[in-house]
């Protein structure tokens, strides 16, 4: 805080502080404002007049108060600002707080599904493991049976009658008719030689009892996996 004389060719320009003005408007009249400037301008016989008023202001205190005062606005004015950063840092704190708690949570609960998945990928491991071993062992038993059925009949000879019997009900005609009644005629002596040896196959049976004139209802019948029973599979006839 000071007070700034300049003398000019047309006096003198001032500049103080804004709670001087009163008294400076009381001493000095006549001195004009300059806006662009910022500045005060009396004349050339107001400058002894103006230099001796900065004077005993000097002397009356009045600078080093109103710094003093600016000093403790200032003051006020930072300690404003630091309270606002202060709560600003705290409502940033606590949000990171927040964040870090979910992110804890989150991993704990990423951490409890991973060991759930872990623990379903076991499981689905070993229920893939039980399926192939009972697909293998249900491989090696059809395999088995199928060597049985061989040496009683003709499996090649079994599909072939069955396949040509759906060629035959491509057109009903006395001459397919006679066709199909011969084919089934042998897959029923076929399926009397397995009754001997102890073996049934249903899809046979089906094809053995189909009916020509009912392709509608019996063709998938003749499309049936053949799947044989031997006697210690078959079900126990009731007394």
């Amino acid at each position: 805080m000071e007070i700034k004389i300049i003398k000019t060719d047309n006096g003198a320009t001032v500049r103080f502080p804004y709670e001087l003005k009163e008294s400076f408007r009381s001493t000095f009249k006549r001195a004009k404002w300059n806006p662009q400037a910022k500045h005060w301008l009396v004349g050339p016989r107001s400058h002894k007049r103006l230099e001796q008023w900065a004077e005993s202001v000097r002397d009356s205190g009045v600078l080093q108060k109103l710094a003093e005062n600016d000093s403790v606005k200032l003051a006020d004015k930072e300690l404003a600002t630091l309270k606002v950063e202060l709560v600003r840092k705290t409502q940033t704190l606590a949000s990171e707080l927040e964040n870090q708690r979910s992110l804890e949570e989150f991993l704990s609960d990423a951490k409890s599904v991973r060991a759930k998945l872990a623990k379903i990928e076991d499981q689905i491991a070993k229920a893939e493991a039980l399926r192939l071993e009972k697909e293998r062992l249900l491989k090696e038993e059809r395999d088995a049976i199928y060597t049985i059925v061989n040496r009683v009949v003709s499996l090649s000879e079994i599909e072939d009658l069955r396949r040509g019997m759906t060629y035959d009900w491509r057109a009903l005609k006395a001459v397919n008719r006679e066709r199909f009644d011969k084919k089934q005629e042998r897959l029923r002596e076929i399926e009397a030689e397995l009754e001997e040896a102890g073996i049934q196959c249903i899809a046979l049976s089906n094809s053995v009892a189909a009916n020509y004139n009912r392709r509608d209802r019996d063709y998938q019948d003749l499309k049936e996996t053949l799947v044989f029973l031997v006697a210690d599979q078959l079900p126990a006839k009731p007394h």
